[in-house]
This record gives C-alpha cells, structure tokens and sequence, in this order.
C-alpha cells in the first residue's frame, strides 16, 4: 500500500486563491507597482509609517483611492499618467492603506 503525502494546510491561508485563480488582477496590480517603483522608489509608500506624517499620507492617499474610482466610474477605464488600470490603482493605494493599519 502506497502512504499517501501529507501536508497540514487545515485553517491557513491558500495565496492560490488570488496568485492562482485571479492572475489578471494580480498582474495588473504588479503593473501599477512597477510604476510606482519609478516614479517614486519601492518603499517610498511606507516611508510615514509611525511617524507624524503618516495621518497626512493616509488623507492623500485616500484622496488617490476615490480619484482613481471616480475617474473610473466616469468611463476612464485606463489611467493616462501611469497607463495602468484604475481598478488596480486604486486597489494598491487600498493595499497601502491596509499596511498602515
């Protein structure tokens, strides 16, 4: 009888889920970091992270969310900066915010 190969994944969390199953969203969020990464640097997001100026970054960031979404919700379907889509803009800026928390 052949033991079958065990691995102990009850209760963690599956990246397939997003990595695997959702590869065109995840690609383009790469895209918008890929951009940011030149036009800023890879970290600069975290940059207020703990001090006084984090309040600030957040307040801006959140003002990039809602342009991105609104700009979207008007038909803009690409970003004409960066040539991103929207959606993953404002989704990264989303995923900056969750950083900070």
């Amino acid at each position: 009888m052949t033991e079958i190969s065990q691995n102990h994944n009850e209760g963690k969390l599956r990246p397939s889920l997003i990595l695997g199953d959702m590869k065109k969203s995840f690609d383009k969020l790469l895209e918008v970091r890929e951009f940011g990464v030149k036009k800023y640097s890879r970290l600069n997001w975290r940059n207020s992270v703990g001090t006084e100026h984090a309040d600030k970054f957040l307040d801006d960031n959140m003002d990039s969310v809602l342009r991105h979404l609104i700009a979207y919700m008007d038909g803009e379907k690409i970003d004409k900066e960066s040539g991103c889509n929207h959606l993953a803009q404002a989704a990264v800026r989303c995923m900056f915010a969750i950083e900070y928390d």
